[in-house]
């Protein structure tokens, strides 16, 4: 099969530095094969165009492939835990930690969950205000009392500085002015040893605590028949604390970007979430599963601002992909970005439409069209965890809340590891009548 020309060096790492969603969109949307080559920084990336061969590189061929080189610049930060595990070794890694994640566990957190988010919700203010901010502050609230099991949260404030400026200084060289922000406040190492002391803070509360459960930090602490060193405990305890904030704060900012862009959809969602959980009552994890319509406008978010915005994975040796031939050292490029608004599988695909994830008509879309949690043996282990905060959260605080855009409201949005709202995400919280 021809494949599209190879771009200019010079020019695609240019594109890529200047929007790498915009330019992966486009180099997409020219072709008419199902995969587009490109070089950056000398090496062949090959971007999968049909959602068969996705599911070739996640699941079918995934021994074959390694971790992209994107991810592995995060070593600094998340040492050798699951996420930067070899493939070689990621089923030891995910064994001693799947238990906290199961589906059954999941629903356990489900009470608390709600409680922190009715306190939370309590306690906002009317008026203009950064909603990222308060969704990171009230995720990472979250992940400290379930996860962690601890009722110490570190600083909010604090925790997201460390966690951008470590972002900007590992990611620098593919931001537009090829290094970190000027304005970053932490050099790499500062940034690194705030949140090796946050971390260390809540697992300082539980060591020499009897595992009463069998909940993450348990598991990691009392870790049977091959205890865990201490150091992979803080790498497992710092991917989870990372990965169990920050992409849910970015999806729950997204989300409330776009109901608060669309007030017939917000309506309607008032109107399920009234239904379901009245005024002044806390959902169960039953009540979550009836939520049908919130769920839908959740899947519509994280197909228009998917929190993990690119897969990359590099080739360990020559095999392919359907009839695609990928050489050894490759890196091969499942971007949800592209993918999740491609006009094949999503008609409309800038519109926000909830109702395109109706049974009959998301059925019908090949399973890979959409992969906002990744697939195969590296599906994020937390997705059971994250669908019962993701419910919980919009159900509490919408019963309560609405949000409106507001002059300084942008929409722009920021990809690191991560799809963040750029610059924040200023939204007026107003109070339901």
């Amino acid at each position: 099969m021809p494949t599209t020309p190879i771009l200019s060096p010079k020019d695609t790492l240019t594109a890529f530095r200047k929007d790498p969603i915009a330019f992966l969109r486009a180099i997409s949307d020219e072709s008419i094969n199902d995969h587009v080559e490109f070089r950056l920084a000398r090496r062949r990336f090959v971007l999968l165009r049909d959602p068969d061969l996705i599911e070739d590189l996640l699941v079918n061929q995934a021994d074959s492939f390694e971790k992209g080189p994107g991810l592995l610049r995060s070593h600094p930060i998340l040492g050798q835990g699951l996420l930067t595990a070899p493939t070689d070794g990621h089923i030891e890694y995910k064994r001693p930690l799947q238990p906290a994640f199961r589906r059954q566990r999941a629903d356990e957190h489900v009470a608390s969950i709600a409680a922190i988010v009715d306190s939370w919700s309590r306690n906002l203010q009317p008026g203009i205000t950064n909603l990222h901010a308060k969704m990171m502050g009230l995720t990472l609230t979250v992940v400290s009392e379930t996860l962690f099991d601890s009722s110490v949260t570190p600083d909010a404030a604090t925790v997201s500085s460390a966690i951008e400026c470590a972002l900007r200084n590992l990611y620098g060289g593919f931001l537009p002015t090829g290094k970190a922000s000027p304005g970053c406040p932490h050099s790499l190492a500062s940034a690194q040893t705030m949140l090796e002391d946050a971390v260390g803070t809540l697992l300082k509360h539980r060591r020499g605590a009897a595992p009463v459960d069998r909940d993450f930090v348990s598991l990691l602490l009392n870790a049977h028949p091959h205890p865990l060193s201490a150091e992979r405990i803080r790498d497992e305890a710092i991917t989870i604390f990372l990965a169990g904030h920050e992409s849910v704060a970015n999806c729950l900012s997204w989300t409330w970007y776009l109901l608060a862009k669309h007030p017939d959809v917000e309506k309607q969602l008032h109107a399920e979430i009234d239904a379901i959980v009245p005024r002044g009552y806390l959902p169960a994890s039953d009540d979550l599963a009836k939520l049908v319509f919130t769920k839908q406008v959740l899947l519509e978010s994280m197909r228009m601002y998917p929190p993990a915005w690119m897969v990359s994975r590099e080739a360990m040796r020559d095999v392919s992909l359907g009839t695609l031939d990928i050489l050894a050292g490759d890196v091969v490029v499942a971007a949800q970005s592209v993918t999740h608004r491609d006009a094949r599988y999503y008609p409309n695909p800038d519109t926000f439409d909830p109702d395109r994830w109706q049974d009959a008509t998301a059925s019908a879309r090949p399973r890979y069209s959409y992969f906002p949690f990744g697939g195969g043996p590296r599906i994020c282990i937390g997705e059971q965890f994250a669908w019962r905060e993701l419910l919980s959260v919009v159900a509490v605080t919408a019963s309560r809340w609405k949000f409106a855009i507001t002059p300084e409201t942008s929409g722009e949005w920021e990809p690191l590891i991560t799809l963040r709202p750029k610059n924040g995400m200023s939204l007026e919280a107003q109070l339901r009548s």
